[in-house]
């Protein structure tokens, strides 16, 4: 896969102009992604990486932190639109440091988008250009009963890497504690009653529970973002 092509030209003055040249080719940078496994992974907050979405190596490792708040991520709708979607009700943040030779968005976005792909995930959006400092790759992984999904942000020298919480893995047990579990990851078209087929993951796990427990008297309500 090529990293990019294209040229950038500028006019400095009458006489000064300048033009920085992109080279198609592969990226000088692999990495390999161990696909997250069926059991979910024991991932410390303030120390230690993510294991199947570890950082660039090289790379400086800075904090780590719990974010409180309903994680949103950017999701590509068709190629011309994007919306917000409510993924979880916390997420994890790790943040890094690039070495020198790979500060290019370019770069960053290319090789997490690779090693994502070939691991199982699916990027779900991207935001990357020459020039730009800024760079975004959000993708979703749903496979081998796991259904997880990661936001990507590098800007300039720095990056992290955020995923939302586990979440609730025995609905039942929640369901039966709290009397009350909240599920993400039900999405319909915009405007419409019809189901994505995302939404799968989420509502197998429903049916599941109530074909084994059909004793279950339950209600749900959702809430429009």
């Amino acid at each position: 896969m090529a990293t990019t092509v294209g040229s950038v030209c500028g006019f400095f003055g009458a006489e000064d102009l300048r033009l920085d040249l992109v080279e198609v080719g592969p990226p000088t940078l692999k990495m390999k992604l161990n696909p997250p496994a069926a059991k979910p992974e024991v991932v410390g907050v303030q120390t230690g990486d993510f294991p199947y979405l570890p950082p660039i190596p090289g790379s400086k490792a800075g904090n780590g932190s719990h974010d409180d708040s309903p994680m949103m991520l950017d999701v590509d709708v068709d190629k011309n639109t994007h919306e917000k979607q409510v993924v979880g009700s916390g997420s994890i943040i790790k943040s890094y440091t690039l070495p020198p030779p790979l500060r290019t968005t370019i770069l960053f976005v290319t090789v997490y988008r690779e090693a994502l792909t070939q691991a199982g995930w699916t990027i779900v959006h991207q935001v990357q250009s020459i020039q730009g400092s800024d760079a975004v790759l959000n993708a979703h992984y749903h496979s081998n009963g796991r259904n997880i999904r990661a936001a990507l942000h590098a800007g300039g020298a720095d990056y992290t890497i955020q995923v939302e919480d586990v979440g609730v893995e025995d609905i039942g047990k929640e369901l039966d504690r709290d009397c009350h579990v909240a599920l993400y990851g039900i999405h319909f078209d915009f405007n419409k009653a019809t189901l994505r087929p995302d939404s799968e993951v989420v509502l197998e796990k429903i049916l599941a529970l109530l074909k084994a427990r059909p004793e279950l008297k339950v209600r749900s309500a959702g809430k429009h973002r």
